[in-house]
C-alpha cells in the first residue's frame, strides 16, 4: 500500500525478504520449496527468485500490486486504457 511523503509524492512500502522462511500455501502444512535455479539467469536473479517464493500470499499480492503500479508510473505507454462505465 502507497503511502504519503512529507511532500505530498506517494512513497512505496518498505519491503523485506526473509530467506529464513518458507511459504505455506493455505491448503497444506508443508513449506513450498524456493523456485528451482536456472542455469541462464543470472545468480543475483536466481536469488531474488529464491526470495519471492518465501513470501506469505498477501505479501506477495502487495508486492505484485507495488511493480504493476510501479511499471505504470515509469512506462505510461504500456498501461491499459481506462474504461469509463456510463
Amino acid at each position: 500500500m502507497y503511502m504519503m511523503n512529507s511532500s505530498g509524492a506517494l512513497q512505496a512500502p518498505k519491503v523485506s525478504f526473509s530467506l529464513g522462511m518458507a511459504r505455506r500455501p493455505d491448503h497444506c502444512d508443508h513449506p513450498v520449496p524456493h523456485l528451482p535455479n536456472r542455469d541462464d539467469f543470472h545468480p543475483k536473479r536466481n536469488q531474488a527468485r529464491q526470495k519471492l517464493s518465501t513470501l506469505a500470499k498477501p505479501r506477495f499480492k502487495d508486492l505484485a500490486s507495488d511493480v504493476f503500479f510501479e511499471l505504470g508510473r515509469r512506462y505510461p505507454e504500456f498501461r491499459e486504457p481506462e474504461v469509463r462505465l456510463s
